[in-house]
């Protein structure tokens, strides 16, 4: 009897301790653990550049005016999946028609979907 008093107790401390430790890494964000600016590359083409504010943030996906646009291929094979550390920065390429004005970006990151309104550009053609 002895016996299995000691090993329910040794069951109960191990899910005790599990599950603090899963509390303690699972982090809450109020507000994005990253800047979201529309940016240009070297090349004068239009992109979203994104500056983690935070150790370890990965970004799994960037939908564009609800899907209508997207991210070019190249930059979301290289860029997507990565983690970033704290003012580490990737920018992805956009692949939109020159008709649309990217105008909401949804990012998808391990800590949470965060939704943006981008502005649109002054001189807009």
């Amino acid at each position: 009897m002895k016996k299995y008093l000691t090993f329910f107790i040794f069951l109960l401390s191990v899910g005790i301790f599990s599950d603090s430790a899963i509390a303690k890494s699972k982090k809450k964000f109020s507000k994005p653990p990253f800047e979201v600016y529309s940016d240009l590359n070297y090349f004068g083409m239009m992109g979203i550049r994104i500056t983690s504010l935070t150790d370890g943030l990965i970004v799994k996906d960037i939908i564009l005016n609800n899907g209508r646009c997207d991210i070019a291929s190249d930059a979301a094979e290289s860029h997507l999946g990565v983690s970033l550390e704290y003012g580490e920065s990737r920018f992805f390429l956009m692949n939109c028609s020159h008709q649309f004005h990217v105008l909401k970006t949804q990012i998808v990151t391990n800590t949470g979907t965060w939704n943006y309104q981008l502005r649109r550009p002054a001189a807009a053609w």
